[in-house]
């Protein structure tokens, strides 16, 4: 690299990667503005890291006497030094950007040869301003000088106040700083350097040129130490970084470095040069467990872990890290609440057990790339590792992980205006032609289209061999072959598009088309994209194969593509929104629009295509009384309260007046039906109950079968009243499997009820085998003929506990798949499908049927309530609720009622922790 663009690598990393403010320092978090002409004027003469404010330009500090530089310091390049005039003097700042919640203040002050004797009077004082805050010279506090040696730096400390830090918030566009120096003058030069403004930025490694340590420049000076040949390294990209070899290189950092935080983020830029699993980003410990971020598990997954025990741990994932690429990845932990981020948007979150820094305690044994346990070392580059104190918000995160030259980034965060800009280096701005507004988007703001478009420069995939393209979108009509993108020349008859509303052989699909001089190639996959929904599309092409993606995974693929984006030339219409042809406009919006000439893999279209867990996600609802022992729970509610109903001994019934406390009320049976003893013997239980309203009496559904069998039977009986004493009505068996001589696919166990929008119930049912059925039944509750349809398989053959509730337009398929009634070792989870047709086809998020194992997770097993499953839905006090059993590893593995709030989100339902 030759030394005018390595300067101006390191340059843009001080002044962009390393987020610079409006004078050059740093202070907090960062900013996602490009570079300009700034670079090197007097807007950037105040200089250095982090929050260390240098002196090494004087005129940016104004006050009496003479200023000038000094060659003498006490790190930087030179010192400020002042001759006042009087014995009270103020220097005061130029103004600059202050990111970050500011905590304390350090100053060096040398003092020059004492007066009399060996002693020194007065003191240092610091004030600070902000006027948007409506803060002015506010007294921060004042150090006395009396004591301190001459000739060497002293540090002066000054904690900021409560009310202070509450009146300037997370930070200060417009800061100044004032010193008051308060001391004899007169030909005395006093000399002051690093103003150290501490904030919830507890480190910050630059890993800049010539170092020979992970120094700190966020102003704690809690510098690390490079071992086993940890270097730093040139990066075309970067300007410089942290090279770890994989082999023997680490670095160490001091101990307790997030001592009493009780929250937390930490972000850095990353590329991995080998996979290997395990290996650490970090891993920081302390006498009562650790934290860690591994780039990739044994089964693929970026996953950071908080641990204090077994059955403490916060744990959350998202897709693996790509080999060779340098992605941003950030992880934030407040309470329960855990996400990790990738090129600044949200890749994975988890609500789980709250595993703090603090509760881990202070302790050596800090390191990047290296783990605590015998896994390998991390072979990667690192670059501006950033540690806070607090979870940082979406945008915050996002302004640190500003796109570079790799992929052009739209974030349509422009109040408004027609430009529509490039975030990343690229600088390929956008012009808005015609209708067209922001609103509120999926991240953060998003353009909504109403017969306009974004008029992209010409030529944006001229360069490009490989191509990739990822947007968040919502279609507000299914207007026929409308455009997410179209590029190209029609003139020539070369162009690439990308529509949510094509047309193919089985109906409308989601469609890419790549046309050049050599050849046509279109990629369809049937699929009607629902309404005011938004939902992540995206292409790639890479190794002459094409690649459509929805909501993250890739749907369909093409082989053979032997075109190329860039045969289409220079393309001279390149738009967001609109055909190259006359097809509809798009109608809809669009967020977090990014292409790239780069083939991105899957696990990168998953990262980018993650639903961002809400800023409220709900909370479990606090349950007391007969909680435990519950498995398969079932509720109503009825006149009174609600009535729950559980697998046991004659099936076991509970009651509750407000959906919180609970307590036990007997059984339904207090011995097996006849029937029951007649096909199976003495059972110990009867399974799964289900409760249900129709027909002007409740219906209670349940199993009679014995593990690992499908010779099963769902009995039903009835009841009119669920608060009277009077005893349930059994009806017999309602279906049957592998019984009386028939052979079946599928076993008669784990009902659920459900009447339809034309009044006809329906019998869902299964378990492992063929998966679940659903078949009709009269209005007396039996089987109606022999009709039944198949609605659902799991993973191998591992689902059950289907349960169907229907919210317009939609019947909304829960199942439990994977396995239950193992203690803590149960690897139960949720997961939903939906259908406009009660009989389907369910289909989960991503397009794929549930016939094929599909399934949007709803919720699954945490470090203390493992195997979360065989849940009912109910509607109660103006929500919606989940109800279900999870096993507590905190007292036995006892299975344990649960009920969260479901929170509907673009169709979909959130969960609360398991």
């Amino acid at each position: 690299m030759d030394g005018q663009r390595a300067h101006h690598l390191r340059m843009l990393k001080r002044g962009v990667w390393s987020v610079a403010a409006t004078l050059a320092f740093v202070v907090g978090c960062g900013r996602a503005e490009a570079p300009d002409e700034r670079v090197g004027s007097s807007a950037q003469r105040l200089n250095a890291g982090g929050a260390i404010l240098g002196f090494e330009t004087a005129s940016v500090w104004h006050g009496p006497g003479s200023i000038a530089s000094s060659a003498v310091h006490s790190e930087g390049a030179s010192s400020l030094a002042v001759d006042p005039t009087s014995a009270y003097s103020r220097y005061t700042s130029d103004a600059f950007e202050l990111t970050g919640q500011l905590r304390s203040i350090a100053l060096d002050v040398e003092l020059p040869s004492a007066p009399v004797g060996s002693t020194w009077p007065g003191s240092v004082q610091v004030f600070v301003s902000c006027p948007q805050k409506s803060v002015s010279s506010e007294f921060v506090g004042q150090v006395e000088l009396a004591g301190k040696p001459i000739g060497v730096f002293n540090r002066l400390e000054y904690p900021v106040s409560a009310s202070l830090r509450t009146r300037l918030g997370s930070g200060c566009s417009g800061m100044k700083v004032t010193i008051g120096l308060n001391a004899p003058s007169g030909s005395l030069e006093y000399l002051l350097d690093n103003l150290r403004l501490r904030t919830d930025l507890l480190a910050l490694y630059e890993f800049e040129d010539g170092a020979t340590r992970a120094t700190d420049t966020s102003g704690y000076d809690r510098h690390g130490t490079f071992v086993g040949g940890a270097e730093i390294a040139p990066d075309a990209e970067r300007g410089a970084g942290l090279s770890l070899n994989g082999t023997s290189a680490y670095v160490e950092l001091p101990s307790g470095i997030t001592d009493g935080a009780t929250e937390l983020t930490v972000a850095t830029w990353v590329k991995v040069n080998q996979a290997t699993a395990w290996s650490r980003i970090f891993d920081f410990g302390g006498p009562n467990g650790f934290l860690f971020l591994t780039p990739s598990t044994h089964d693929g997954l970026l996953r950071y872990s908080a641990f204090t025990s077994a059955d403490h741990e916060g744990i959350v994932t998202a897709p693996a890290l790509p080999v060779g690429a340098w992605k941003h990845i950030a992880l934030t932990s407040r309470g329960r609440e855990y996400r990790l981020y990738v090129d600044g948007v949200e890749a994975g979150s988890a609500l789980g057990e709250p595993v703090t820094p603090a509760q881990i305690g202070s302790g050596s044994g800090q390191w990047l790339g290296r783990s605590r346990f015998p896994d390998p070392l991390l072979n990667a580059n690192l670059d501006d590792f950033r540690i806070y104190d607090r979870a940082l918000g979406q945008a915050e995160i996002a302004k640190l992980a500003a796109a570079q030259s790799s992929y052009s980034h739209y974030r349509f965060e422009e109040a408004s205006g027609a430009a529509v800009l490039d975030s990343s280096r690229l600088q390929r701005h956008g012009a808005l032609v015609g209708a067209a507004q922001r609103e509120a988007g999926i991240i953060g703001r998003a353009l909504r289209l109403s017969g306009g478009h974004v008029q992209l420069p010409q030529g944006v995939v001229a360069s490009c061999n490989d191509f990739s393209f990822g947007a968040w979108t919502k279609v507000r009509q299914n207007q026929p072959w409308g455009r997410v993108f179209d590029f190209g020349d029609p003139a020539l008859s070369s162009f690439m598009y990308l529509t949510p509303a094509g047309f193919g052989a089985a109906g409308q699909e989601l469609r890419f088309a790549l046309v050049t001089p050599l050849g046509l190639h279109d990629l369809g996959y049937p699929f009607e994209m629902p309404l005011e929904e938004w939902a992540h599309l995206g292409v790639t092409l890479r190794d002459q194969t094409a690649t459509l993606f929805l909501n993250g995974r890739a749907a369909a693929t093409l082989s053979g593509v032997t075109s190329d984006p860039a045969d289409m030339g220079q393309t001279v219409q390149n738009t967001l929104g609109k055909s190259l042809f006359n097809d509809p406009s798009f109608t809809g919006a669009l967020d977090d629009v990014r292409f790239s000439c780069r083939g991105w893999d899957a696990t990168e279209l998953a990262q980018l295509a993650h639903p961002p867990l809400p800023a409220s996600p709900p909370n479990q609802r606090p349950l007391s009384g007969a909680i435990t022992d519950v498995h398969d729970p079932a509720i109503i509610a009825a006149p009174g309260g609600y009535y729950l109903f559980s697998t046991g001994p004659g099936l076991l019934a509970r009651f509750s007046p407000d959906l919180t406390s609970f307590t036990f009320s007997g059984q339904v049976f207090a011995e097996n039906p006849p029937w029951v003893v007649e096909r199976f013997g003495d059972l110990e239980s009867l399974w799964a109950p289900d409760i249900s309203f129709f027909g002007g009496q409740y219906h209670l559904y349940y199993a009679a079968s014995t593990f690992g069998s499908n010779h099963s039977c769902i009995g039903h009986a009835t009841k009119a009243d669920l608060a009277t004493a009077d005893a349930w009505v059994d009806q017999g068996p309602v279906l049957c499997s592998n019984d009386g001589g028939s052979v079946d696919d599928f076993n008669a166990i784990d009902p659920n009820v459900i009447v339809d929008q034309a009044g006809t119930p329906w019998l869902s049912f299964g378990s492992f085998w063929g998966g679940l059925q659903l078949v009709p039944l009269t209005a007396t509750g039996e089987r109606a003929g022999d009709e039944i349809h198949n609605i659902a398989k799991g993973p191998g053959t591992a689902a059950e506990a289907p349960f169907i509730v229907y919210r317009a337009p939609y019947y909304y398929l829960f199942a439990s798949f994977d396995f239950c009634c193992r203690g803590v070792d149960s690897t139960y989870r949720v997961v939903v499908g939906r259908s406009t047709s009660i009989t389907g086809p369910y289909l989960d998020r991503t397009g794929l049927p549930m016939l094929q194992a599909g399934g949007t997770p709803v919720v699954s097993g945490s470090s203390r309530f493992r195997g979360p499953g065989h849940n009912a839905v109910i509607a109660a006090l103006g929500q919606t609720f989940n109800v279900y059993h999870s096993y507590d590893a905190s007292n036995g593995g006892v299975p344990t009622l649960r009920i969260s709030p479901l929170l509907w989100q673009d169709g979909w339902p959130i969960n609360a922790e398991p």
